[in-house]
């Protein structure tokens, strides 16, 4: 069995998903949407290990939302989420390969972690990597490093004048794998 441990904030949700009314547990339908079409490909499932599974509004909001789970990560609140996560797995020895989706690193170094940025949530890119990862295509994982350029303050160099008349660098994604290469 495969298994998908995964955080809904900042995966499923994201700065750019609507949220109006400014609701405490939203889940952004194109980000849910590409977390079905990688478990229908990769035929894994979903075990929360997100805060969500804490509060039972949270776990409520999960199933309104279609989150579609098969069992939550023990609650040890004074525990990394990493240790919960391999409790979980000591419990479910039918395990066959497995991943984590998360956005925060909480101790998840040592397991096969694919983190988007809460900027942007669950990405094409780390889409692939987790179902490349979970067939078997490959060990490494992804994570996202979301370069953000501010307003230059600073005299250019010439030849630099379209760079004044844009006023800043736009800001870009770039996903690299474990070892640093652009995936």
């Amino acid at each position: 069995m495969k298994i998908i441990f995964l955080d809904i904030d900042g995966v499923l949700n994201c700065d750019k998903t609507p949220n109006p009314r400014k609701f405490p547990y939203v889940v952004d339908k194109k980000l849910l949407a590409r977390l079905h079409g990688l478990l229908e490909r990769t035929k894994a499932r979903v075990v929360l290990s997100s805060s969500w599974r804490c509060d039972p509004v949270g776990l409520l909001a999960a199933k309104h939302w279609g989150v579609p789970f098969i069992d939550v990560c023990p609650d040890k609140p004074k525990s990394p989420r990493g240790k919960e996560m391999q409790q979980w797995l000591a419990d479910h020895p039918r395990v066959t390969r497995f991943a984590v989706i998360d956005d925060e690193d909480d101790e998840l170094d040592d397991l096969p972690l694919f983190q988007p940025s809460s900027e942007t949530g669950l990405t094409p890119e780390i889409a692939k990597g987790v179902e490349r990862y979970l067939i078997g295509k490959t060990d490494e994982t992804i994570t996202t490093v979301y370069l953000k350029v501010e307003p230059l303050d600073m005299p250019l160099v010439p030849g630099d004048a379209w760079m004044r008349r844009l006023g800043l660098v736009s800001a870009s994604i770039v996903a690299f794998n474990e070892r640093g290469r652009s995936a």
